[in-house]
């Protein structure tokens, strides 16, 4: 990584941040789900233990235990981390795309979109789990993309390793990246065994013949298993102590605790509408005094994004199958296995933040989209495109940020559809 791209990594994460704590101290009081983490943190960061929120792994609580302990028992104390981690989200998403495209404008390109995708800034705000998986696992699978190219894979894959236990540690959902990970080298491994070569190999093909050659089996097992396991376990030690007995008796209280969550909540929604946002979430939906105005966040994503990201995975999909292309090949594979391994999962609940981590692929697949496909003769529509996503988010804004408002003649306005409200 050059020291220019990691220049513009860290300005991105400087700006994001700036952005995400614009008003972060609205509202006043834990709102959703912070509820339960708050009060989780609160207790960690007393040094009492830890008997609330059990059924989530403690290190993204730890962290916020340790900023409440820094910055106080309110507002900044229990968001500052969420941003700090959003910040880091976006800035993963910025050195993905220039490894992906070897492109520094469109690199910024995705940076931008990625913001605008409305999902980031509202997950950035909020003290709950996902953003601090999120961004382990863009940041994994940013590290698992540089491997095609890396002089040293042994460090990309052992530091990807590190980054999938971190996510796994934050929320056991990160456990689809790394099952990702794990099954594109066993598929490369399968066709390196079977000798598989393409006729008229190209440098952009998904696969070669020599990829990661340097990679021995005890590296394999060092950076996709052990490494992320030790991590894994070992962010438990403050919460069980250095009893194995006790960290591994709590790994089945958590699958039993998540297995018994209803199946009936306001906002339930099955994975199959999630992409066209048929049941967003309402996080906060407080009346003012004066009755006609409100202080609203949902988590709704800007439909720009999330609606034309639909057919933008789509053409990945086929950049990989018919034109083995690498680019489209990362993105389809990471976009479908966030998204899909859901209707694997058997369990009734579902709702709409549960798609977060594949809304941080979309920008990749929009820029492939747009710049890859017979679209890219109109090189002014990424320019428009931009702009209109741009737009929607500002529209937006007043119901995804407590900190401007909304009147309710707004509110209304904004609300498409019935399923929205």
């Amino acid at each position: 990584m050059s020291r220019r791209t990691l220049l513009l990594a860290a300005i991105i994460f400087l700006a994001a941040q700036i952005a995400f704590l614009a008003g972060i101290e609205a509202p006043a009081e834990p709102y959703f789900d912070e509820v339960y983490y708050v009060a989780a943190a609160r207790q960690l960061s007393t040094g009492g233990g830890e008997t609330l929120n059990r059924e989530h792994p403690p290190f993204a609580k730890l962290l916020m235990a340790a900023s409440i302990a820094t910055l106080g028992d309110r507002p900044i104390g229990w968001r500052f981390p969420s941003t700090l981690f959003g910040a880091l989200a976006l800035s993963g998403v910025f050195v993905w795309a220039r490894q992906l495209f070897a492109n520094e404008k469109r690199a910024l390109w995705v940076t931008a979109v990625t913001f605008l995708d409305q999902m980031l800034y509202v997950q950035a705000r909020i003290a709950t789990l996902d953003v601090f998986m999120a961004a382990f696992v863009v940041w994994a699978l940013a590290l698992f993309s540089a491997s095609w190219d890396a002089r040293s894979p042994r460090l990309c894959f052992a530091a990807c390793g590190a980054c999938l236990g971190l996510a796994v540690a934050s929320k056991w959902p990160g456990l689809i990246a790394w099952a990702m990970v794990v099954g594109v080298v066993l598929v490369v491994a399968v066709l390196k065994q079977w000798q598989t070569r393409f006729a008229e190999p190209r440098g952009s093909d998904w696969y070669r013949s020599d990829l990661w050659d340097a990679m021995r089996p005890r590296d394999w097992l060092l950076s996709l298993f052990l490494v992320p396991a030790a991590i894994y376990f070992l962010t438990f030690v403050p919460t069980e102590g250095w009893d194995p007995a006790a960290i591994v008796a709590r790994q089945g209280d958590m699958a039993s605790d998540l297995a018994t969550v209803p199946a009936v909540h306001t906002y339930l929604s099955h994975w199959t509408q999630w992409p066209v946002i048929v049941r967003p979430i309402w996080y906060l939906f407080d009346r003012e005094p004066d009755g006609d105005s409100i202080r609203a966040v949902v988590l709704l994503g800007n439909p720009v994004v999330l609606w034309v990201g639909i057919p933008a995975v789509l053409a990945c999909l086929a950049g990989w199958v018919m034109a083995r292309r690498r680019d489209a090949f990362l993105i389809a594979a990471s976009a479908l296995s966030l998204y899909l391994a859901w209707a694997l999962v058997p369990r009734a609940v579902g709702f709409h933040y549960y798609y977060f981590p594949t809304v941080l692929v979309l920008g990749l697949a929009l820029s492939y989209l747009f710049c890859e496909t017979r679209l890219a003769r109109w090189r002014w529509l990424p320019h428009f495109y931009l702009l209109v996503a741009l737009a929607s988010f500002f529209y937006f804004l007043p119901i995804t940020s407590a900190a401007v408002g909304v009147t309710m003649p707004g509110y209304y306005q904004r609300m498409w559809f019935d399923a929205w409200i």
